[in-house]
């Protein structure tokens, strides 16, 4: 490969005149175009998802910013730029990093799927392909405004969750505290602010949304947008980035006080558009304060002036070792263009692996939602068992409530138990089911988080306690050919409560085996103590763990994913034996039911279900 001569520093050009050899050649240009088309083509799943994900999630919108403000920041340093393509050229050992990321791609998406991962690999397969193509000294340039696009690679959903939770506390905490200073009294349980008006108290809930995670977020990526483009010095911009996260805590437990001053007026101001439009507007003098310290740290140091060149003016120049640096002249060798080819060759086989070992294993990548036959949803589940009654109505969730929790197939209710023993209390229990679908890479909201949250506190830790549900009216579930399917099993719902009318279903596999992940909790400053136990439905199998759900449903053979949540809590069992009978005699009633909320499994892997319809026979049906 070779690049264009370039003038020596001594020429001076004619006003207006563009410098010889400023640029690349045109066979370095189009193997550097090649490699952005084979890596594109490469990464096609992740970026295809990422976008979709940034679509629809308002706390990674601004991913679609992130490559335009990494072009800006190259337009920046063009003039760099410039200098540092004289001494371009191809740079073998830059197939270490660029071989590494195509390494570490398919480990995070067909080994170990995790899409943060796979943005990592991208971009250091991107910083790879500059240094091999373009050489050091122009790589030494973009590393900065390559690395910038980390920025718009979504944050893994477990880390997310840990800190969008810890941040939930801190709002509530630091709001609590400026409302009773200006005098409005307040009293907080977990990430619920208790504010008394003249009328009683209000409970504004310091949801997911109000966490602050977004505008974390928002500002890091702003601060490092502005830290690069605008601060010169190191220290400057590590102070500006730093900045970022106090000034918008310090910014949302501002915007949580006044929707609890507003609260005092009117208590919808909390709650739905109104709540979000709040937010919204309070957004603006976060930016200006931190706009404003991104000005102070600009105006700490007096640059000196520059003195502007004559017209005849020679353009600086990097030091070098003549017109052509080392690397420049080195790029006019053979073995360089092997390393060219080399680099192509070997993302070129990237792609095909990718894409043609993916298909031929039968691979899907990316689940479609599957739901289950007529639609039915966990709010059908039957009122009443042969030993549990629900009393009341099904339990209203707010509008930040259901967007934290992430769907709207849910169902909140309470059940009391038919016929205790004589002088017993009758148990009561909150079953709490959520049915999820196309949404693998999420990480469900549990007991341990969303109970503490509300005020509750954690006593101890928790246990996986098997459930024993009653076996009697199982029987093995049979092939096409009368075979017994192993692990499968049938159970009849009682058609005296539902409507099933008798009709056996699938239950998950080996049901004799399902646990349920139980813990303890009290209230501060009370006796009160709660149990609370849930297990996960994902794909036909069962697990205790929210963080095996994921590997659960995203099973690579499978095309379609879903999970469902089944969680019980109840504040009348006296110890963890008496709630593990508690749960397993209303799960034990419930499970058919359940199962009928969910796609028959059994069905889906024989491909019975669901009916795809193609073009040719919905044209046929249609009398075409």
């Amino acid at each position: 490969m070779t690049t264009v001569s370039v003038s020596s520093a001594r020429s001076v050009p004619g006003p207006g005149a563009r410098t010889e050899g400023a640029g690349l050649s045109l066979g370095m240009l189009a193997s550097t175009s090649a490699a952005l088309v084979l890596i594109t083509a490469m990464f096609w799943t992740f970026l295809a998802k990422q976008a979709r994900h940034s679509w629809a999630t308002e706390d990674w919108s601004h991913s679609f910013f992130v490559p335009l403000i990494s072009l800006y920041l190259l337009y920046q340093s063009r003039a760099q730029l410039r200098a540092a393509a004289r001494g371009a050229g191809v740079f073998v050992p830059g197939l270490v990093p660029m071989l590494l990321g195509m390494v570490i791609y398919p480990f995070f998406l067909i080994g170990y799927p995790n899409h943060m991962g796979q943005g990592w690999a991208w971009v250091l397969t991107l910083y790879g392909a500059t240094l091999l193509f373009l050489g050091p000294r122009l790589a030494a340039v973009a590393l900065l405004p390559i690395a910038y696009l980390v920025m718009g690679v979504t944050i893994s959903e477990r880390v997310m969750v840990n800190a969008t939770f810890q941040l939930q506390l801190l709002a509530s905490q630091g709001a609590y505290v400026l409302l009773n200073v200006i005098g409005v009294t307040t009293d907080v349980r977990g990430n619920v602010l208790e504010v008394h008006t003249s009328t009683g108290i209000e409970q504004l809930n310091v949801a997911e949304a109000c966490s602050g995670m977004r505008l974390v977020i928002a500002f890091v990526a702003l601060g490092v947008a502005v830290a690069l483009a605008g601060l010169r010095h190191w220290w400057q911009r590590v102070v500006l980035i730093l900045s970022a996260v106090p000034v918008a805590l310090g910014l949302n437990i501002v915007r949580v006080a006044v929707l609890g001053v507003l609260t005092l007026s009117d208590p919808e101001y909390a709650r739905g558009g109104a709540h979000m439009l709040i937010g919204t507007v309070l957004l603006v003098p976060g930016f200006l304060i931190f706009m404003s310290l991104a000005w102070a740290l600009s105006k700490v140091i007096r640059e000196p002036r520059a003195v502007p060149a004559g017209p005849g003016a020679a353009s600086p120049l990097p030091r070098s070792s003549g017109p052509l640096s080392p690397p420049a002249r080195a790029g006019h060798r053979g073995g360089q263009g092997v390393g060219a080819w080399a680099g192509l060759g070997a993302l070129s086989v990237g792609v095909l692996l990718t894409h043609t070992v993916v298909a031929a294993l039968g691979y899907t990548l990316t689940k479609l939602p599957i739901d289950p036959p007529g639609g039915r949803v966990v709010a059908s589940l039957p009122s009443e068992t042969r030993s549990w009654l629900q009393v009341g109505s099904d339990e209203k969730l707010s509008t930040e409530v259901v967007a934290t929790l992430g769907t709207e197939n849910f169902v909140t209710r309470t059940y009391v138990q038919k016929g205790p023993a004589a002088g017993a209390t009758p148990v009561r229990v909150q079953l709490h089911v959520a049915y999820y679908t196309g949404k693998v890479d999420t990480v469900p909201h549990v007991p341990e988080r969303c109970l503490t949250g509300g005020g509750w506190s954690l006593v101890g830790g928790d246990k996986v306690v098997p459930l024993g549900l009653d076996d009697s009216t199982w029987l093995p579930l049979r092939g096409d050919d009368g075979a017994e399917r192993p692990g499968l099993m049938t159970a009849r719902p009682d058609a005296s409560f539902g409507d099933s009318g008798g009709v056996r279903v699938v239950l998950p596999r080996s049901p004799g085996s399902l646990a349920a992940r139980v813990s303890q909790f009290e209230w501060p400053g009370s006796p009160k103590r709660l149990w609370g136990g849930y297990f996960f439905v994902a794909n036909g199998g069962h697990t205790p763990s929210a963080n095996d759900v994921r590997l659960l449903a995203f099973q690579l053979e499978d095309t379609y994913a879903y999970y469902m949540k089944v969680q019980v809590s109840t504040e009348d069992a006296k110890s963890e034996e008496e709630f593990a009978r508690v749960m397993s005699s209303i799960i034990g009633e419930l499970l058919p039911e359940l199962m009928r909320c969910v796609p028959d499994w059994a069905e889906v892997e024989a491909g019975r279900y669901p009916v795809v319809k193609t073009a040719r026979s919905a044209g046929v049906a249609g009398g075409a």
